[in-house]
């Protein structure tokens, strides 16, 4: 059992794999393990003009039009709490229908969008708003590995589980998270942390160099550090950011260590300040080949109300996270932090190999679930924090504590260690990623699947003033740009720092009429 919950902790995914579901209470429709509404709206669609029709009657690969059949299908992205319904989607086969498509947009006034997995958590990889064109980068799917350079060139279309299925295969890993179902062109180009990150960087920081398809049509097939180097920095940290169609990437590669370790460590929640004094004395001080998180759930969850992991038994409040080497060295390493935090029983190590690490967290121990990924919609809202040394303080987490034990909906706990390892050692000034003085990244996830419109619309009041106040009083300024929420106050600052002024300017000499555009995209002017 022990397991299959630990997929829950896939930390470095863009969400928790349908976990939490709430109490049966009123306010809760009748099953409570239904996540989505229907995604026909409730008035029709405008049919797409003759005119658009026409102009992408070139294109060679698959257009999805709103009557067409599987239009509700090709929709559906990780997070139906909005639903968008943009008017044509065009799965491209090459370069060709990515001009037509760009061609199409610019000569009839429609914004353009691109698609690499769906994980956008405000779904701006269908636009974020209706009417647009999207540009699917499924077929985009091609891995080629250099083993003496020890780099790969992949596809944007690739979603994680995949390429690290083929670097495995090869002998290789790379730098990225571990939901196996996230498109790589999205989450490595706005950061992207994994359990390798503190040794290696940010995925981010391990792009060597991109092929990209502008605005106007232009194809540069080499975006690296001396050819376009400002738009080699601005696909760094901010690729998600609307520069042009990134079609594929180059990543540098690193062998695959002889033995893996993975932990965890079960507290008593009421032993909170405790713990989290541990990890933030001691967390910072673990050598780089360790990673670290830490969770916690509302009190009032029931193990009955887990819909995938119905009568089981389960903690409350977790420290996990896995190591680069074996059993021994991991314990020997993590010994001070340990006996600082208590653990309620003894802590688990299991020594094992890179690739059951990965199949163990990131796909709730089935192989087949990494190598061939699919994802399941759900509703939710997410807010990200950078909480900055020396920790967040007991008021804090007091504060955190006691919000997601008093709101309705059921919110989930994440802190991700980021001090102490190479995410901070960059320079901040090297990449678009400006968040590189941290000592955690901290997530909530809410969870809205299930609850009627009144609820779920009370539930996001409190966490928008919550997470204001809580941001204003206890972390730092900064969020997590691959965690977009659109609520969020001076987004353009707080995602990118003082790099935001920069991107404009990128912005204008790349797309300077705004074809790529979405509510947080980058603009040509600010």
């Amino acid at each position: 059992m022990k397991a299959r919950l630990l997929i829950i902790f896939s930390i470095f995914s863009i969400f928790f794999i349908s976990f939490i579901q709430a109490s049966p209470i009123n306010q809760r429709s009748t099953d409570v393990c239904v996540k989505c509404k229907s995604y026909v709206p409730t008035s029709p669609l405008d049919s797409e003009t003759a005119e658009l029709r026409e102009c992408l009657s070139y294109i060679n690969g698959t257009i999805v039009y709103r009557n067409n059949d599987t239009y509700y299908e090709s929709i559906k992205d990780c997070n139906c709490r909005i639903m968008i319904y943009p008017l044509a989607i065009i799965y491209v086969n090459n370069t060709k229908d990515i001009q037509e498509v760009i061609n199409c947009g610019n000569l009839l006034n429609i914004t353009v969008v691109v698609r690499s997995g769906g994980h956008s958590f405000e779904n701006y990889s269908l636009g974020g708003k209706d009417g647009v064109l999207v540009i699917d980068l499924k077929n985009y799917n091609k891995i080629t590995i250099d083993p003496i350079a020890q780099t790969a060139v992949v596809g944007a279309g690739n979603r994680v589980g995949p390429v690290y299925y083929t670097l495995n295969e090869a002998g290789f890993l790379f730098a990225a998270g571990s939901c196996p179902s996230v498109g790589v062109g999205g989450q490595t180009t706005g950061g992207g942390s994994g359990f390798i990150g503190p040794k290696y960087g940010m995925a981010s920081d391990n792009i060597l160099a991109a092929e990209v398809v502008l605005a106007n049509g232009t194809i540069l097939p080499v975006v690296d550090n001396s050819t376009h180097s400002d738009l080699y920095f601005a696909i760094r940290g901010a690729g998600n950011g609307g520069f042009g169609v990134i079609t594929s990437i180059t990543f540098q590669l690193y062998y695959i260590p002889p033995t893996m370790t993975w932990f965890n460590a079960s507290y008593n929640i009421s032993e909170r300040q405790n713990v989290f004094d541990a990890f933030n004395e001691c967390g910072p001080k673990l050598a780089e080949n360790y990673s670290l998180y830490m969770t916690f759930l509302p009190n009032s969850i029931e193990e009955d109300n887990l819909c995938e992991y119905e009568g089981s038994n389960y903690t409350v409040f977790w420290a996990f996270g896995t190591f680069l080497g074996g059993e021994i060295d991991a314990r020997n390493g993590l010994k001070n932090f340990l006996n600082h935090s208590a653990p309620i029983i003894e802590p688990t190590f299991n020594e094992t190999t890179w690739w059951e690490t990965l199949v163990r967290f990131s796909a709730d121990g089935y192989s087949d679930a990494l190598i061939n990924p699919t994802f399941d919609p759900e509703a939710f809202k997410v807010k990200s924090f950078f909480v900055d040394p020396p920790g967040l303080s007991h008021e804090g987490l007091d504060a955190l504590y006691n919000f997601i034990n008093s709101v309705e909906c059921k919110v989930v706990v994440m802190f991700e260690l980021y001090g102490g390892g190479k995410v901070n050692d960059i320079k901040p000034g090297l990449t678009a990623f400006m968040h590189r003085h941290s000592l955690a990244l901290l997530q909530l996830e809410m969870k809205l699947s299930g609850y009627d419109q009144d609820t779920i619309d009370e539930c996001l009041a409190e966490l928008k003033v919550f997470a204001e106040e809580f941001q204003d009083k206890y972390t730092s300024y900064y969020s997590y740009q691959n965690y977009m929420d659109r609520e969020l106050k001076d987004w353009q600052h707080r995602y990118y720092g003082n790099h935001f002024e920069k991107l404009v300017k990128i912005k204008a000499r790349y797309d300077p009429n705004n074809l790529f555009n979405w509510d947080q995209s980058i603009p040509p002017s600010y």
